[in-house]
């Protein structure tokens, strides 16, 4: 148990950066592309210079989220846990569809705010099921991560509206980082029980 506990912190350390990586590889790619007034698939457009880094680098974060619900399922303990392990595989694979079918095609928008949805759920069956481990804090600091996430997003956007897509984009990932070390922080702690 210990071992799951310690390859989930891993996987989690490695979907951040890698996420991370591909957005600031892909932007150095195209020094016309800003934050302020496009999305970030933008980078892997048609338009842009080496459109296969950014999509590719999707695909690939894509792997690692669903490596990630593999190993979250493997250190569960209840089948919540499993659930909400197969909520974040599944969002693994949208995540690595956002890189193959990218903007401009017909389900790129789909399977982008498919992703984000899946990944919550994810999290707030996750800290539901973290919780009645005995993991209160973190448990409960993920769930409410994965249910305030969405809310929040459309409450910003009603009251001021996003600058761009990508800002939005921008906060959305820094939720999903978050709810990837609150996991790790949950698993590895969990490993020692």
């Amino acid at each position: 148990m210990a071992r799951a506990g310690r390859l989930v912190a891993v996987l989690a350390a490695l979907v951040v950066v890698l996420g991370w990586a591909v957005i600031l590889a892909a932007w150095s790619l195209n020094p016309w592309f800003s934050p302020l007034r496009g999305a970030y698939s933008d980078l892997g457009s048609p338009r842009a210079c080496c459109p296969l880094v950014f999509n590719l680098g999707l695909a690939v974060a894509g792997l690692l989220v669903l490596c990630l619900g593999a190993a979250v399922y493997r250190a569960s303990a209840t089948r919540l846990e499993a659930a909400g392990a197969a909520l974040l595989a599944e969002a693994g694979v949208f995540l690595s569809m956002i890189g193959l079918f990218p903007e401009g095609s017909y389900p790129h928008r789909f399977v982008s705010y498919w992703f984000f949805l899946q990944l919550y759920a994810s999290y707030t069956v996750l800290g539901a099921a973290l919780s009645r481990r005995g993991l209160r804090g973190l448990g409960a600091s993920l769930a409410l991560l994965g249910l305030l996430a969405a809310p929040a997003a459309l409450l910003v956007e009603a009251l001021a509206g996003w600058p761009s897509i990508a800002v939005l984009e921008t906060y959305a990932v820094l939720v999903a980082d978050a709810g990837a070390l609150l996991l790790a922080a949950a698993y590895t702690r969990a490993g020692g029980r």
